[in-house]
């Protein structure tokens, strides 16, 4: 198991998730539960994490994150259903954001 791999499933035995973001950040979930220690430790392997986070993160992150910024507003109801069949049963915060803004846009 590499540093990267390690990290992560620390995160997770913390209750936490560990998400790429950008090409140069990641975000953990939720943020307040973060302890500082374990924030210095992600800090510090930042450069590492981040490109192998996105490598994890796989195709549905930027759909979701086309979701979440409104860009299916105004869907088909069909688009809609599959869209959401794909995120549902899925804990990861941004997906299930994605999958409010969907299911309830008006609530944005």
């Amino acid at each position: 198991m590499n540093t990267c791999e390690s990290l992560y499933n620390l995160t997770r035995t913390q209750g936490l998730f560990l998400s790429y973001w950008s090409p140069s950040a990641f975000v953990v979930y939720p943020a307040e539960n973060l302890n500082p220690a374990l924030e210095q430790i992600l800090r510090a392997h930042q450069s590492e994490l981040v490109p192998w986070l996105r490598a994890q993160a796989g195709p549905w992150l930027h759909l979701c994150k086309q979701i979440v910024l409104g860009e299916f507003d105004g869907a088909t109801p069909e688009r809609i259903e599959i869209l959401a069949r794909c995120l549902a049963n899925d804990p990861h915060p941004l997906r299930q954001a994605a999958l409010q803004r969907l299911l309830c846009p008006d609530d944005e």
